[in-house]
């Protein structure tokens, strides 16, 4: 009863969660922008420290949510209806392909599996086909002075913006028709392949095991990288940080 009711609090605290990065996110922007208008020097000290300093309580606050809630995420256990076979699929398909021997299976069977195999590498070739053209294309485009006009800046971006759409948006659907495509295929596949007979099943390889390396090596970065923010921040840095964020907002990009 005690992990039934653990279980339900899973989706309150993802909201909780989602309202407190979403709080903590609003803050940081009211505070950004009362840093930009603040006057003619919005980026000194006290502008900026004006600015944060009243937003401090809420962003703790929101952080601090923030951390009880992930904690309290990963301290729940997952329910195990939720860990559908579909997040897993191409792990489940590859596991399913090792441990199945084709030539041991009926020729049906395997004559279906070659199928669907060839028809995801035909999928995948036509998108890439078809980003590769649309590239060519826009650069083609782009990569020519003549295309843009010194002085009609705007005429030649929005001319730019014709080639660049279709370019963009033809490979990127035909990337998500295959992908779909793929998943229905693999799906197919592996309910064909868990109804192979078992005298085509082959033992299943040992895998190593790099659970202690990779959490030592997670771990790792992770002391060094605030090892590395903690002797910047002693060391000054941030001012600079604060500059050279300053500058590329207000010039680079062009927001000034």
């Amino acid at each position: 009863m005690k992990k039934e009711a653990l279980l339900k609090l899973r989706k309150p605290l993802r909201i909780v969660l989602s309202a407190a990065i979403l709080l903590t996110g609003l803050c940081l922007m009211v505070a950004c922008l009362r840093i930009y208008y603040s006057g003619s020097q919005p980026f000194s000290r006290e502008a900026v420290a004006a600015a944060f300093g009243t937003i401090a309580i809420p962003v703790y606050l929101g952080l601090g949510v923030s951390v009880i809630c992930i904690l309290v995420e990963l301290l729940i256990p997952r329910p195990e209806e939720t860990q559908v076979p579909g997040r897993h699929l191409p792990m489940l398909l590859k596991r399913a392909q090792e441990r199945t021997d084709l030539s041991r299976c009926d020729a049906e069977l395997r004559e279906e599996v070659l199928a669907l195999r060839s028809a995801r590498k035909l999928y995948n070739h036509i998108g890439m086909t078809i980003l590769a053209l649309s590239a060519i294309l826009f650069l083609t485009y782009g990569l020519n002075p003549h295309n843009f006009h010194p002085s009609h800046i705007d005429q030649s971006m929005i001319r730019a913006m014709y080639w660049l759409v279709p370019c963009t948006v033809v490979p990127f659907g035909c990337g998500i028709f295959a992908a779909g495509k793929n998943r229905i295929s693999m799906a197919k596949e592996l309910a064909l392949l868990r109804s192979a007979p078992k005298e085509s099943r082959i033992p299943a390889p040992k895998r190593p095991s790099h659970e202690k390396r990779d959490f030592l090596l997670r771990t790792g970065l992770l002391a060094v990288g605030l090892a590395l923010l903690v002797w910047g921040a002693f060391a000054g840095g941030a001012g600079d940080v604060l500059t050279k964020a300053a500058n590329i907002c207000s010039e680079c990009i062009g927001l000034g």
